[in-house]
């Protein structure tokens, strides 16, 4: 039930209009939610003139793989973006529903929940020509938007030295290729997964993990058929066990991925 739940939502501005979040905690409860934010409300509690663009919903961030365990402990974050021009009344809450109870008829409020929101809206640039985008429940380390639409045209390079130690990669830098001819902001700043795998002598081994990219204090933009280049650092994929490490000789995998850009794999040889 809604009343069982503590709900709150906030916004942040980005280059294309404005990312929030919705923070739900049930009460000693499981969330039975399946959608998305459904709608924004005024201070009315009317509906805003928003449409809903939910094509983006099936790609989830790449470090958020099992948005179920979240829900199921009952306490998650909800991300949606806000994007574009809005010219309207002022949104001062977020609406998620319920899942229906199948044994129950509909009730109206009682199949969602209102969260409170606060923060900016996407700036006013005449008109209202603005869109809500869902994105995916997460736990608080969770990425939970969804990629802008514009980073479908960009191409991840990753590059390893061509040798290690069998326990830590020197380097690993990333080098996104812009594949249009418009300018793609990096806002906001992008989760990434880096997977290494390798063989050991008790067998295969997969050090999972990543990040936030090292991303400066205002957006970075990838220039039309530009680049722009992350250094992640040195990575270690030790299993940290006695006679652990990569078997000389073996080859060392590791698969770079953000969300709505074809994953990048490189390799490097262990000495």
């Amino acid at each position: 039930m809604p009343a069982d739940v503590t709900a709150t939502a906030q916004t942040r501005p980005i280059a294309s209009g404005v990312a929030g979040v919705v923070e739900l905690v049930g009460a000693h409860c499981s969330l039975h939610i399946s959608t998305w934010p459904t709608h924004l409300l005024d201070s009315a509690g009317n509906n805003l003139a928003l449409p809903v663009d939910a094509t983006v919903t099936t790609v989830n961030p790449a470090l958020n793989q099992r948005t179920d365990v979240e829900l199921a402990v009952g306490s998650v974050g909800w991300g949606f973006t806000w994007r574009g021009s809005w010219c309207g009344p002022k949104a001062v809450s977020v609406v998620i529903a319920l899942d229906a109870n199948q044994s129950q008829p509909a009730s109206g409020s009682a199949d969602q929940i209102i969260a409170p929101l606060t923060g900016p809206a996407p700036p006013c640039q005449g008109h209202s020509a603005a869109v809500l985008i869902p994105g995916v429940p997460g736990g608080p380390t969770d990425a939970t938007l969804t990629p802008p639409p514009e980073w479908a045209g960009l191409r991840a390079t990753l590059t390893l030295p061509a040798t290690t130690d069998g326990q830590t990669l020197r380097s690993a830098v990333v080098q996104l290729q812009n594949t249009t001819g418009v300018p793609i902001v990096m806002s906001p700043c992008a989760d990434y997964a880096l997977d290494i795998d390798n063989v050991t002598a008790g067998g295969s081994a997969l050090q999972g993990g990543g990040g936030a990219l090292p991303c400066p204090q205002s957006a970075q933009v990838v220039p039309a058929h530009g680049t722009i280049r992350y250094d992640l650092g040195a990575q270690s994929y030790d299993e940290g066990d006695p006679g652990g490490g990569a078997n000389p000789g073996s080859t060392v995998t590791a698969r770079f991925a953000i969300a709505g850009i074809p994953t990048a794999r490189a390799t490097a040889i262990v000495k």
